[in-house]
């Protein structure tokens, strides 16, 4: 990776929780808990960031979690000219709980991915990338993480991840493409996640955590998760 973007799709495990939902024997305590962190999800807000934020947020990172991380020249490089935003954090209350990298990317580079030719986010460019999150064809989730102090035991990382959801589906919901998809690369940590989920692989790498992954608007529906409000 130069690099840029093999992140991680942090507990995308969680980014269906309905999925999650139906596998779960005890569905009523479930359904409790999931009531739960729905009320805390209302509470939590998607604060866009500059650019310059990567620095701060990288530097955290770091320190928590073995991984390559964006760097913030490869960031300006995508951004270029254009005003859009890449850098969501995440407020639960007053305390930031993790942030995501996101690219909205235009319908040329949508089929570069579904065409193979990109292979993963280290192959976005700056005429990639779309003006804003409304007329883009797609979009790749380059780095999604949670502020939590153990891996894969906090709390804080599924209602990321549920808020990434809830973002994702309503800008998909307002996005005047007729089909929109998202991208993402899983690592070894996030595979098993993602498979569970029936994204589809479409790159050709031997290891799956190695391979590009993708669904659309239209799979959504088909699904039966429709949008959150």
């Amino acid at each position: 990776m130069i690099e840029l973007i093999e992140p991680v799709v942090e507990e995308i495990s969680a980014i269906f929780l309905n999925f999650i939902y139906s596998k779960i024997k005890d569905k009523k305590r479930t359904l409790a808990i999931v009531g739960r962190k729905r009320a805390k999800l209302q509470r939590i807000k998607i604060i866009p960031r500059e650019i310059s934020a990567n620095d701060k947020n990288r530097a955290i990172t770091k320190t928590m979690y073995p991984w390559d991380h964006p760097t913030t020249e490869n960031l300006e490089k995508r951004l270029g000219n254009k005003t859009v935003h890449f850098i969501y954090e995440y407020h639960l209350d007053d305390i930031f709980i993790g942030y995501s990298i996101i690219y909205p990317i235009n319908q040329k580079c949508v089929d570069k991915y579904l065409n193979k030719t990109y292979r993963s986010g280290s192959d976005i460019e700056n005429k990639d990338i779309a003006n804003n999150f409304e007329d883009c064809a797609g979009y790749y989730i380059a780095y999604l993480i949670a502020f939590d102090k153990k891996w894969g035991t906090g709390e804080r990382r599924t209602l990321v991840a549920m808020k990434c959801q809830q973002q994702l589906a309503n800008a998909m919901q307002k996005c005047r493409k007729s089909n929109v998809h998202v991208f993402t690369k899983p690592t070894k940590n996030t595979i098993k996640a993602v498979e569970n989920h029936q994204l589809s692989k479409i790159s050709l790498e031997k290891d799956n955590y190695d391979s590009i992954f993708k669904i659309d608007r239209n799979q959504l529906l088909q699904k039966g998760f429709g949008f959150t409000a």
